[in-house]
Formats: C-alpha cells, sequence, structure tokens
C-alpha cells in the first residue's frame, strides 16, 4: 500500500478538500478493505461529506470486529448529529463497559437522557458528578431537565448561576434564550440568543433556535437567512430543514416550503 497517497489524501482533507480527499481515499480503500485505520479514516472523511450512511457502516463494522472506541466516540456524535438518541444511548453504554469513570461519556450520557425525556435519570447523573466537580456542561444538561419539567424558577437559577463562572458560555446563554422564549419574555430571549450566536456561529442549535424566535416575532426573512446559515452546517438535519419549510409557508412560498418538506420527508 502506498503511504504516500494515504497521507496525501489526509493532507488534502485538512486543506478543507473534502470532496477530493474522499474521492483519493475512497480509490486506496477498494484495493485494501482489510486495513482497519484506512477505514477509520475514510468513515470520518466520509461523515464530514454528509455520507452517513457510509459512515455508519464502516464504524460499526470496526466495532464490531474490535470494539473500536475511536469508532464508537464517532458514531456517537453522527448519531447526536440526526437526533438519533436511542442509538446514542447504546453507544453510550458500550462505552461505559470499559470507561466506567469517563466524565465526558457520562456526560453524554445524561444528555441523551434528557433528550429521551428521561428527566430523573439524567438529574440524577448530573447531581451525583456536580457533588464533586462543578462542570458548566452538566449546569447545562441539568437546568435543560427542569426546563423541560417546566420548574423555569429551578432552571433559571442553574443557569444565571452557570453565568457566573463563565459568563460567555454559548449553551448557558442559548439555554437561557430558550427558557424566555418559552416564557414569552421576547426582550431577554433576543438578548441572549444574539449572544450565544455572536459566539458560536458555527452551532446548528444555536442559529435553529435564534431562527425559531425570530419566526414567532414575525421576522420572516432573517430566520430564513438563518434556518439556510444551519443548513450549511448540518445539511441533512431534518428538524432544521422542517423549520425552513414553516418559514417559507409563513411568507406564501408554498412551491418552496413543498420542497423543504418533502426533503425532511426523504431523509
Amino acid at each position: 500500500m502506498n503511504y504516500n497517497n494515504i497521507n496525501s489524501a489526509l493532507k488534502l482533507f485538512s486543506a478543507g478538500k473534502k470532496e477530493d480527499a474522499y474521492k483519493r481515499l475512497k480509490k486506496i480503500f477498494s484495493k485494501n478493505k482489510s486495513d482497519d485505520q484506512l477505514r477509520f479514516n475514510l468513515a470520518v472523511i466520509a461523515q464530514s461529506t454528509n455520507r452517513n450512511l457510509e459512515a455508519k457502516e464502516n464504524f460499526n463494522f470496526l466495532i464490531n470486529k474490535n470494539n473500536n472506541q475511536k469508532a464508537m466516540k464517532n458514531l456517537y456524535a453522527l448519531y447526536i448529529e440526526e437526533s438519533n438518541y436511542n442509538d446514542a444511548l447504546k453507544i453510550t453504554d458500550k462505552l461505559l463497559i470499559n470507561n466506567p469513570k469517563d466524565n465526558l461519556i457520562i456526560n453524554n450520557k445524561a444528555f441523551v437522557l434528557y433528550k429521551l425525556k428521561r428527566y430523573e435519570e439524567s438529574i440524577s447523573i448530573c447531581e451525583n458528578l456536580l457533588k464533586f466537580n462543578i462542570d458548566l456542561n452538566l449546569l447545562n444538561i441539568l437546568g435543560l431537565n427542569y426546563f423541560a419539567k417546566n420548574e423555569y424558577d429551578k432552571s433559571e437559577e442553574i443557569f444565571k448561576g452557570a453565568l457566573k463562572i463563565e459568563k460567555n458560555n454559548a449553551s448557558i446563554l442559548n439555554s437561557l434564550g430558550r427558557l424566555y422564549h418559552e416564557k414569552r419574555d421576547s426582550k431577554n430571549a433576543r438578548f441572549y440568543f444574539l449572544q450565544a450566536y455572536n459566539l458560536k456561529k458555527d452551532s446548528f442549535e444555536i442559529i435553529n433556535n435564534l431562527a425559531g424566535f425570530l419566526r414567532e416575532e414575525g421576522e420572516y426573512l432573517k430566520a430564513i437567512d438563518l434556518y439556510l446559515e444551519a443548513l450549511k452546517i448540518n445539511p441533512n438535519n431534518t428538524t432544521i430543514i422542517n423549520n425552513l419549510a414553516k418559514a417559507y409557508f409563513d411568507i406564501d412560498q408554498l412551491e418552496t416550503a413543498k420542497k423543504y418538506c418533502l426533503k425532511a420527508l426523504s431523509l
């Protein structure tokens, strides 16, 4: 196998030429399918070019073959991107078998349980870990659980306490935006959403939340621009695509709305 060609492909990837890197590595892999590291690299590049099905097949192959931990972590991220929380939970449980005290994996499990509406389990994990270490990510997940349970005062207390520790934490600011949006406090919702967005413009979740707020405020064109921005980051996210369809429906662009509805359904 020509390792110079592999390194050349990986350099293309690092330089942002992802499609060229994918094509070159795919060609090499077709002749060297027994090389696990090559398969892993191909899966990572496939994931970054939105070839999610191919990426999942290769990650699962490596997991089934030798319990590859890196493949598990990448597959977890892919499932989160797709909002496939049931399979994400299975991956975290597999990872915890070999890494029972890994706080990042435990954090991930708390987040997935929150997304699956298993709030008490998620709260228990957060509160147990927070006894020993103040972790802003866990505080955010804890606050989101109470928010989901409609315990808004408790949620607000947690989020604002977290901001005292780190005032420019985009995730906490985004969560506060969501909280005030739910409470119909438009002034505060706008303030916190915009702060989060200005700090982290590469987060499709933050962009989607800001766009949803603006859409409800009747600022449809701004919302559409933001949804399109979010889609550039995560092109196959059905929630964003569906929200974009709604925004086009709001301004009576029915054919465009239909196009995005069908795209969401196809995914």
